[in-house]
Formats: structure tokens, sequence, C-alpha cells
């Protein structure tokens, strides 16, 4: 589903399909922030649904920067450098490990990755990191959900332009279509079956 998709059967689900109240640029903005949201919520509860690996990342000095090598950057999975032909897994970096001169470490910042040792940094490295939405969002941006899971994003949008109308007697309604279909699809993943039989909702130990 488009954007543009979604901002019509918003408009179609709320019977606004035509007047300006609600304007296309405010409709694709709340849907934007919207979409990053459940995004992030896919990425939390099915993470190997969104995840992504970029290999071969040259490090002349001491850090990746997220933006230009990570596009989409959510969340780090793991870092790896390249020793011969093969990648081997980088510590990351704790309080214990940081005055260590001989480990090799990353240390996550909100706009890159760093490592120290800064003589031991420079190399070849591959990054495991779940994929967000894209920081640019238009009205021709496909919506990157497993299918039916946009309508999630739907059901808010009309919640937000039934208030806006002053509609309250309906906002309950699309609250409740959106949890309902949120609450659905989580079923489907912690169901889902691969070639391998394995279920993608991440699972946490209980102890």
């Amino acid at each position: 589903m488009l954007v543009s998709e979604a901002s019509t059967k918003v408009r179609s689900g709320t019977l606004h399909d035509a007047d300006t109240q609600v304007t296309d640029a405010q409709l694709l903005a709340f849907i934007a922030d919207e979409y990053r949201r459940v995004r992030r919520w896919l990425c939390a509860h099915a993470p190997r649904l969104c995840q992504s690996t970029v290999s071969a990342i040259a490090v002349t000095g001491t850090t990746i920067t997220k933006a230009s090598s990570l596009p989409d950057f959510e969340r780090l999975v793991k870092v790896e450098k390249l020793y011969g032909g093969t990648y081997y897994p980088v510590d990351v970096e704790t309080v214990l490990m940081s005055g260590d001169p001989g480990a090799l470490s990353v240390a996550e910042t909100p706009t890159t990755l760093v490592f120290s040792p800064a003589a031991s940094a420079p190399g070849t490295y591959q990054v495991t990191y779940l994929v967000g939405a894209l920081a640019t969002i238009v009205a021709g941006t496909a919506i990157d959900l497993p299918t039916g899971l946009e309508d999630v994003i739907v059901e808010r949008a009309c919640a937000w332009v039934r208030q806006r109308h002053r509609e309250l007697e309906h906002v309950a309604y699309h609250e409740r279509r959106a949890a309902e279909i949120l609450e659905e699809h989580t079923r489907y993943l912690k169901q889902r079956y691969g070639a391998m039989g394995q279920p993608g909702l991440k699972r946490e130990p209980r102890w």
C-alpha cells in the first residue's frame, strides 16, 4: 500500500472524501508518523522480518556514520570485522571493557558506531541492523509492512480525522479497530511458519 492509498482509505473511512478541513499534507504527516511507530513495533516484535546486513564497510578512522552507511537504521543487531576472508563479531563496549586497550569494541551513539581502541579500529566491517521506516516519506512511498498491518495506520488516522472534525462518537470505533488488527497480527506472527518452521515473533525468556 502506498501512503497516498492509505490517505484515500482514511478519507473514505471517515466520509470526508473531498473536504479540506484536514489537508493532504496534514494527513500525510500523520500517516508518516504512525508508519514509523508501527514499523518500530514490528522491529521489536518480529525483528527477523526487518533485518538487513551491509557488508564491506571501510573504516579508516574510528566511526561508521549510520545515515550514510546504514539506510533507515532503527536498531543494531551485530557488528563484525573482516579478518582474512571471514567476518568475526565485535563486542559491544561495556563500562568494564572501555578501559581495556587490547579489546576491540563498538559503542553506539545517536548518529554513529564508534570503535575503540582507535589503533585497532581501521578495517572492513559488516553490520546487521533492523530497518525502520524511511527518513523521508511522501505520497508515493510504499508502506513496508506485512499485508494487512497497514490498516492499523489507517484506523489510527481515521480516529485522528474524526477528532479533528469533533466527531467524537466515532473515535473509539477506529481506535478499537486499530487495536484489534494489531492483536490479530500479533497472533499471526506468533504462528507464522517459514520453510524451517520458525515463528516470526520474537520470544523473550521468562525467568
